[in-house]
């Protein structure tokens, strides 16, 4: 199997990865892909005098810096990106204010549990936490004390002769030993998602998934509780308050059995990479590569392709009014699908470059992307 070697500007840690890397998402994983550029392999990452999981931030001004996801923190907005960048905004996206990150490495997702207590994950298996809105940040778990985890908890299994964990330890021992900080595991964390301020999972590349019951104090290792004997990629992790989902690479679609403490497989309608789900009353909806998007009024039994009418990837899908969705492509596509119909009808917001996600704030849509944050307001009603 061909290798491809990655290294970015902001991700800190060579690793090799197998060639499926380059078939990822471009909207989860865009970061991984710009990695690659001459530029970036120029740049100072190499220089271990600059590891950005010890180096904080540089404050700049989101307009100017690539912004990958956005969060609710009650009336705040709170979107985060490259090298480490996090931004707050407490007038609905109108301005922006910079907050230091304690580290520079490349951020994926963000979420919060209510006003206050939020989480950000990214590259190197960083976990960041914050207690006061998103207004101060602190370190919760980065890719050395990852791999300390993962080996500790998969030696101990292997030895007992369980199979599985045996494979999972020569995976990060590879990885490790490839990575250009040898006691730093490169993995990144796709995406994060708490049930309330205790419970809470964060996913990533390679089937990595860690699950915490005591706000972060504590995380244990759930690679072996899922069905994912590929190590597919992870892009996405989202529940509703009865169930949780995942959703990945290759059509991986997941369900929690909490009894089991296992994430077991559901019958997936689309074969290829799934970025998100998005669960809400009475419908569930997922979406991925190529404009494809399914919907299901049954909790996933069967599956109802949404006619997109686009051929780029969905990267979100935004509760709306009167239980509809808004579909959101990364090429500022902007799409409205009500509760009871399978089409969708294309809206007027207009946005600029390439999206990887998005909110809604009031009536406005308030979008993240290559050119940072960007705010729209309907200029017409579905058509």
């Amino acid at each position: 199997m061909k290798k491809l070697k990655v290294q970015g500007s902001a991700i800190g840690h060579v690793v090799t990865f197998p060639k499926r890397v380059r078939q990822a998402a471009v909207a989860v994983l865009c970061i991984l892909a710009a990695a690659v550029s001459a530029d970036n392999i120029k740049g100072s990452r190499l220089d271990r005098s600059h590891d950005p999981l010890d180096t904080p931030s540089a404050v700049s001004g989101a307009k100017r810096n690539s912004a990958i996801a956005i969060a609710r923190a009650g009336e705040r907005l709170v979107a985060v990106g490259r090298r480490g960048m996090i931004e707050v905004s407490d007038n609905n996206g109108e301005t922006w204010a910079p907050v230091k990150s304690p580290v520079s490495t490349d951020f994926t997702s963000v979420q919060f549990v209510n006003a206050h207590s939020g989480w950000i994950v990214g590259h190197d298996g960083i976990v960041l936490h914050s207690r006061d809105g998103g207004l101060n940040w602190e370190r919760n778990l980065d890719g050395r004390a990852l791999l300390k985890l993962l080996s500790a908890y998969y030696e101990v299994r292997s030895k007992a002769g369980d199979k599985s964990a045996e494979g999972i330890v020569d995976d990060v021992i590879r990885a490790a030993a490839q990575s250009a900080t040898p006691d730093v595991l490169p993995y990144p964390f796709l995406d994060v998602f708490f049930m309330d301020q205790r419970n809470g999972f964060v996913v990533g590349a390679f089937g990595l998934i860690l699950n915490t019951t005591d706000g972060g104090v504590n995380w244990t290792p759930w690679n072996d509780r899922i069905d994912n004997e590929r190590m597919q990629h992870i892009y996405a992790v989202k529940g509703d308050g009865v169930d949780l989902y995942l959703a990945g690479e290759q059509g991986l679609l997941r369900r929690l059995n909490a009894s089991k403490e296992r994430f077991e497989r559901m019958d997936s309608p689309y074969q290829g990479s799934l970025f998100g789900i998005t669960p809400q009353r009475n419908m569930l909806a997922i979406y991925g590569l190529r404009g494809n998007a399914y919907t299901s009024a049954n909790d996933g039994k069967s599956w109802q392709k949404v006619d997109t009418g686009v051929a780029a990837n969905i990267v979100a899908a935004l509760p709306a009014k009167e239980s509809g969705l808004l579909f959101i492509s990364q090429a500022g596509h902007v799409l409205f699908q009500s509760s009871d119909s399978r089409r969708v009808l294309p809206m007027s917001y207009p946005t600029s470059g390439e999206l990887y996600g998005a909110v809604m704030a009031g009536k406005q849509l308030v979008a993240v992307g290559f050119a940072g944050i960007t705010t729209a307001v309907p200029a017409a009603k579905p058509q």
